[in-house]
This record gives structure tokens, C-alpha cells and sequence, in this order.
């Protein structure tokens, strides 16, 4: 994964060397810069207008030499250009890592300015405008106003268990994250609504002088995005009043990608920018209640904001699986190709079967770790319903006679081992109904998720988070209440916090690296 962002400028790519595709593109200006950095140092664009898409990027006759290699193309697309830098990056990936890792950087500035093609791009891109890092993450998550989250900031990494103990907030996290995702899919006023409309999702303490308003912001390794919503405005002169008085009003949003804004509302007037990189008015007005990243929808013309609403709408959330004796779960159902577990395990045995035939893990080995004697397969007959058979027994039980906690980790291992793995994914309360004794191998099923998947665990149970802090490298979150807002644990009794965050700073942060080198 390689992110590039130029000063003043904004290019913007996505290349996965492990699979070797290209998973998005976003390039407003820069394109001629990273061409001549990465092979040649007289390349053209045709045209302003050829700048998003790259039609107009040609080489010179005699070709662009690096690492041994030499290219020639004339009037290719954008598409072409890409898969060179896929090649390129691929043939010094090694060498880029080995010396960020061992903190190699005598070398690379001993032959900053050398003739060395291969060296000088590393440096190039490095040491200004590349930042390299493993995969897409949410950096951080800043929360205000929101329930008992009266000014929430919270560092993630790629695994996290949020812990403390019951009412402080933990369930308010793991809430304002899925209604992140309403926003995105433009259920946002239904969704608060589920929960009693905004008046009931406000902070409940003294807002003194402050006007009440909830606010999410977000620090992506992609992008950063904020909204600010409040009550909607009471207006006596208005003769028809609107009767929705619990939606919320959107006041302020704004999407960003390295430090240049792709977007900005206010009250119901957008401006984005377009593909010429200029900041353009939209033309209709939006409803309050209604986020640009769910109404603007042209993928076409704002690749951008379209990305952002596709990485909040791939997120993946687990709350409750229905265990009841009514539920789908223990009925025999006509299965499908599954790679997704449902919200309410319906899809379980149709989901495990999928996981089996896709080949992507041994389902059976990394299940045996709980149930080391029990043979399970989820198919019966000519239908899909679970059934497992323990030592000692004639016949196997199905579905309807397992109990939940037997069920409840079966779902989580459809859930975690999934073919088509999310790039976040939230788990709330995974422990209920599991004995002690599965919680090491729960955290066992963590562990096999990818690395590309980040991964948030709300618990009551200390355990299971030292189980995943030994075994995941998880960070732990520990929250606590204070005078009704919900607090991490280390700044319990202290006065306003306030976090700078390296991923802001790339430059101050290679700086110390350096230094403690």
C-alpha cells in the first residue's frame, strides 16, 4: 500500500504488492512530478484536461532506465501506467523495507544525488512526499457530544480491545462507529431514531454557554471526514414547520485527503472539488438529515468522495447472534454461497461451508482448538443446518440442540475467517455466552483474521483482552466514567486532553526516528 502526497498537490494511488492490482485511483494534479521521479525526467502531459485520467502522459523516444529496465510507451492510458509502478515498486519492495526497518537512511542520502536509478526515487519518495504503511487503517476516532462521549478521542491499531467496566461507554463506542456506516448508506436520521431520535442521542450533562451538537471525526490512513449535526432549528415564523423534530440537522461535514479538502458543507450548501482540482458549487440543496457522502453519488466525477462512502459501507459489525429457539440459525435453510456471515448467523452453516470449499484456512483445524473432539459439518441431508458429533454419542446433535454458547463461537468463526475478509472489523461483547475456556481460542480466531483486516474488540472480560494483547499484539483501551463522560482510563481526574498524532506530522515524525537511530 503506497500513499504519495505532494505539497500544495494532491495524487493520490493505491497499489496492493501482495496481489499485485490496483484497488482505487484518485490523481488531481502531481502526475507529471511522480512520472519524472519514478522514470524519467522529461515526460509530458498533453493537456490540462488529460491530468486525472493520464491519457496525455507520454515518454521520450529513448525510453525511461530503471533498475535495468527500460520502458517505452507513447499515448497509453492511466490503467498502463499503473501496472508500470506496480512492477517498479515490486522489484524494489524488499530494498524499501529493509531499509525503513533498519533505519538504512546513511545510505539513501549518500546517494541522493547520485546517478543510481534505483536508490535516488527511494529517497525521492521516502523523504518528502511517500508515506509507506501496511494497509488501510482507521487511525483514529474523535467523538463529541455523542451519549456519555462528551469529548472522546481514541488512537487505534490494527488490533484494539476497548475494555472497562459496565456503563461506561464501551456500547456508545461500538454505536457511534455503525452509525458512522448510516451516514454513509443515508440512514443516518433512521438510525438515530432507533435509538430515540437526536435529543435522546445528545450528551445528558450541563452544555453551559456551548450549543448542543454531536460531532464524528475520523483520521483514515486514506482520508480524514468530520460532521458536525445538532437539533433542528426552531424557526416560529414558518408556517409549516416540519414534523420530523428528532432528526438531526446536519451543520458542518468535510472530507479530506492528505491536507487538501475534496469536500466541505454547510447547512444544506456543498462545495466539491472537481476533476480539474477546483473547488465547484453543487447544485442542489441538501436535506438536513442527509450526509454528501450518501447524496453525491457520481462516482465519475468525484472519485473521492465516492471512496470514502465504499471504505465506511465496508465495515463490518457483530453484535448479537440470534440464539433463541425460533431462530433461522437452528432451522435446516436452502444454503447459497455465503462468503459474509449475516447479522443474525441465518446464513452460518451456508457461510461455513463457503469457508471450507473457498480453501482460504483450514475452518477445522482452527476450530478444533475449542472443540478438540467434536466432528461438526454443516450440511444435513439435502439442506444446510449445523450438526456436531461429540465422543461417546450414537448420533450427531443439530442445530436446534446445540446450546448458544456452542453456537455463539461457530458464528464468530464465520464471522472472523471470512473469504472476503472487511477492512474493519467491530465486535461487540464477543464473550457473551462462551465459558472461560474458549476465550484463548477466540483469541486464536482473532489471530487468523488477515492483516489487511483491522480489527475492534468491545468486552467486559480482562482475560479475553490479555489473551489478545499476547497473542494479537492488541492495543488496549480502558475506559472509565467520569462526572457522566466517558473517559480512557489514563486521563481519569485530569483536566482537557489534548493528542497530537504522529500521522499528522510525517516529516516531525521521520525527524525523531532518525534521532533515536
Amino acid at each position: 500500500m503506497i500513499l504519495y502526497r505532494p505539497r500544495n498537490q494532491l495524487l493520490f494511488f493505491r497499489v496492493d504488492l501482495t496481489r499485485t492490482s490496483i484497488e482505487s485511483v484518485f490523481c488531481y494534479r502531481g502526475l507529471r512530478e511522480l512520472a519524472e521521479r519514478l522514470f524519467c525526467r522529461n515526460c509530458n502531459l498533453a493537456s490540462s484536461s488529460d491530468k486525472l485520467c493520464g491519457r496525455g502522459l507520454r515518454w521520450p523516444k529513448s525510453g525511461a532506465e530503471v533498475t535495468g529496465l527500460v520502458w517505452h510507451f507513447s499515448g497509453f492510458d492511466f490503467t498502463v501506467f499503473m501496472r508500470v509502478i506496480v512492477v517498479f515498486f515490486e522489484k524494489i519492495a524488499s530494498k524499501i523495507w529493509r531499509m525503513w526497518w533498519h533505519a538504512d537512511f546513511s545510505s539513501l542520502y549518500a546517494n541522493r544525488r547520485s546517478g543510481m536509478n534505483f536508490i535516488a526515487p527511494i529517497q525521492a519518495l521516502l523523504f518528502q512526499d511517500l508515506w509507506c504503511y501496511r494497509g488501510d487503517m482507521l487511525r483514529c476516532v474523535h467523538i463529541q457530544g455523542y451519549r456519555s462521549l462528551r469529548d472522546l478521542r481514541i488512537s487505534l491499531r490494527r488490533v484494539n480491545v476497548i475494555s472497562g467496566g459496565n456503563g461506561v461507554g464501551k456500547s456508545n463506542v461500538y454505536r457511534a462507529l455503525a452509525i458512522m456506516q448510516k451516514i454513509a448508506e443515508g440512514n443516518f436520521a433512521q438510525a438515530l431514531a432507533s435509538e430515540g431520535g437526536m435529543p435522546s442521542a445528545l450528551w445528558g450533562g450541563d452544555w453551559g454557554k456551548e450549543p448542543r451538537r454531536i460531532s464524528w471525526q475520523i483520521e483514515h490512513s486514506d482520508f480524514s471526514y468530520e460532521m458536525v449535526c445538532g437539533l433542528i432549528p426552531a424557526d416560529p415564523t414558518d408556517p409549516q414547520p416540519s414534523a420530523f423534530i428528532t432528526d438531526p440537522d446536519i451543520k458542518k461535514e468535510s472530507v479530506r485527503v492528505g491536507e487538501r479538502e475534496i469536500a466541505s458543507r454547510k447547512s444544506s450548501s456543498v462545495k466539491i472539488r472537481n476533476a480539474q482540482g477546483k473547488m465547484e458549487q453543487w447544485e442542489w440543496p441538501i436535506h438536513g438529515a442527509e450526509s454528501m457522502l450518501s447524496e453525491l453519488r457520481d462516482s465519475t466525477r468525484y472519485t473521492a468522495l465516492a471512496a470514502v462512502r465504499l471504505t465506511l459501507m465496508d465495515w463490518r459489525f457483530y453484535h448479537q447472534f440470534r440464539s433463541d429457539s425460533d431462530a433461522p440459525i437452528r432451522r435446516p435453510r436452502v444454503g447459497f454461497w455465503s462468503p459474509v456471515l449475516e447479522h443474525d448467523s441465518s446464513n452460518l452453516a451456508a457461510t461455513l461451508q463457503t469457508i471450507i470449499e473457498s480453501g482460504k484456512c483450514d475452518i477445522r483445524g482452527i476450530i478444533s482448538e475449542a472443540f478438540p473432539d467434536g466432528d461438526w459439518t454443516p450440511i444435513r441431508g439435502n439442506g444446510f443446518q449445523l450438526s456436531l458429533t461429540k465422543p461417546g454419542m450414537r448420533r450427531s446433535l443439530q442445530a436446534a440442540e446445540l446450546s448458544d454458547g456452542t453456537l455463539r463461537y461457530f458464528c464468530l468463526a464465520a464471522a472472523l475467517l471470512s473469504p472476503k475478509p472487511p477492512p474493519l472489523l467491530i465486535l461487540n461483547e464477543p464473550e457473551n455466552s462462551l465459558h472461560h475456556g474458549l476465550l484463548a481460542p477466540l483469541a486464536g480466531l482473532i489471530e487468523q483474521v488477515p492483516e489487511t483486516t483491522q480489527i475492534i474488540v468491545v468486552t467486559h472480560s480482562p482475560e479475553l483482552a490479555d489473551a489478545l494483547a499476547q497473542r494479537c499484539d492488541a492495543k488496549k483501551i480502558e475506559l472509565t466514567m467520569e462526572n457522566g463522560c466517558t473517559r480512557l482510563m489514563e486521563h481519569a481526574g485530569k483536566g482537557k486532553i489534548w493528542s497530537f498524532e504522529w500521522w499528522n506530522f510525517p516529516h516531525w515524525n521521520i525527524c525523531t526516528t532518525m534521532l533515536k537511530s
